[in-house]
């Protein structure tokens, strides 16, 4: 019997996963979102710390970064990078692009979260997932 909580793609399985926000069918382990991840172009900045603040500065190059999923699921929130000892923000929010590979994401970049099961056989809204649950799939491996 096929397990239902399996990558859609790759048929991994015993992994954290993540669906559509809209399709509760297509589900998508780490492997699979970091090979087909949307790649976004940003304006490569610099920091220098004056006192407490980083100032950013523009150096008008243009970088493409490739995130990576750490082993809660989360990636950063980009917003260029930044200098080394500067805390980024995290999410658990991807965006990956699947027009080549799933039929249903014809437009391509979709946004997935975390496919966490409730007691129906289905998923929770991402608003609404209580929070003993997300912390049993954040407890999953990641890969």
């Amino acid at each position: 019997m096929k397990n239902p909580y399996a990558c859609s793609i790759c048929g991994r399985e015993n992994v954290k996963l993540w669906r559509p926000c809209k399709n509760k069918k297509l589900l998508i382990c780490a492997e699979c979102a970091e090979k087909f991840q949307s790649l976004r172009v940003y304006n490569e900045c610099t920091c220098e710390k004056r006192g407490n603040q980083f100032i950013k500065k523009q150096t008008g190059e243009k970088v493409i970064l490739r995130w990576r999923i750490d082993d809660k699921g989360r990636i950063p929130i980009y917003h260029g990078p930044v200098s080394k000892g500067v805390t980024m923000e995290r999410t658990n929010k991807l965006t990956v692009n699947l027009k080549n590979v799933e039929k249903s994401c014809p437009s391509g970049d979709i946004t997935i979260i975390p496919a966490v099961p409730d007691e129906n056989g289905s998923f929770y809204k991402y608003a609404s997932i209580p929070k003993e649950k997300y912390e049993l799939w954040e407890k999953l491996p990641t890969k």
